[in-house]
């Protein structure tokens, strides 16, 4: 009787094998082949085409002003780098070589920004969008730029990357609510939240640095790291898969953890801590906190 998972699979390949012997002909072909990390089945592959419509930059350096109003939202594709700073009067500076500025789209409907490039391009240097807003809200990137904020000045912000570029954020927050999946890292070791709900699926890393927080919470799924340190009054992380939580720096009063998988939770509670760790990784407690319920033959305080 044959295996329905293994002819699917199959299938796949043969899918994506006829797409790539079309594309070879017409330009160059960039293939990525997603596994299941336990099972190494097939479960997706994305093939991307450059070559022929490729744009090379004149080595050229050039600067373009645009017109932009204050924009609340966003979003940036493909591989234009972007820098948000937070100032009173809206401004929009595109740079780079001077051949692709024309490459680079920027739309603005309402109060959200559109960035990305019409085509594929090379170049030596960084092509790169400048905007000064009063405040960003939401930021969305799904490319392989990367994304830099300086000088939040409170509220809210909503992160969310699908792509693999990296993102610095910098200043003060309310609450940090960030979703990331894929390569992509998050650096903010001088950014100061209120509060922090971070949803790692993939391979990337996310660094805080010393925060004073009433709440973390970090939901990691995949071989990613999320590394913090300061105060929290309430932690709660889980691990799922083979990343690791590396919280032993991140002083909390309480801590609920859970662990599935070959991955690490080390973290820090003062006064009390619930843990549940199944799998071949470890939860390892510092702090010695009074109140404690653990589960699991891996899940321990330290010693």
């Amino acid at each position: 009787m044959s295996n329905p998972a293994h002819h699917q699979q199959e299938e796949t390949v043969m899918k994506s094998s006829l797409l790539l012997a079309l594309c070879l002909p017409l330009a160059a072909c960039n293939v990525h082949v997603g596994t299941d990390e336990k099972s190494g089945e097939v479960r997706e592959i994305n093939i991307s085409v450059t070559g022929e419509n490729e744009l090379a930059g004149n080595g050229k350096h050039a600067s373009q002003t645009r017109t932009v109003g204050a924009v609340k939202e966003v979003e940036a594709t493909g591989r234009v780098d972007v820098q948000i700073r937070i100032g009173a009067t809206p401004s929009l500076t595109v740079e780079g070589d001077e051949n692709l500025l024309a490459e680079v789209v920027t739309e603005q409907a309402g109060d959200k920004l559109i960035i990305r490039n019409k085509r594929s391009f090379s170049s030596k240097g960084p092509l790169k969008v400048i905007l000064v807003t009063p405040a960003v809200a939401v930021l969305r990137s799904t490319g392989s730029g990367d994304i830099s904020v300086e000088g939040l000045a409170g509220g809210d912000l909503k992160l969310e990357s699908t792509g693999s570029g990296d993102i610095k954020l910098a200043g003060q927050l309310g609450l940090l609510t960030a979703r990331l999946v894929g390569s992509g890292d998050l650096q903010s070791e001088t950014l100061k939240p209120a509060n922090i709900t971070l949803d790692l699926l993939g391979a990337g890393e996310v660094t805080m640095g010393s925060v004073d927080v009433d709440r973390f919470e970090a939901n990691l799924k995949g071989s990613g790291t999320i590394t913090a340190s300061g105060t929290a009054k309430t932690l709660v992380g889980s691990v799922l898969g083979s990343g690791d939580l590396q919280l032993e720096q991140l002083h909390a009063h309480t801590a609920e953890l859970q662990l599935m998988g070959s991955g690490d939770i080390i973290a820090y509670a003062s006064t009390s801590v619930t843990a549940a760790a199944m799998g071949s990784g470890e939860i390892i407690i510092h702090g010695k906190p009074a109140k404690q319920q653990l589960s699991g033959d891996n899940a321990s305080l330290a010693s």
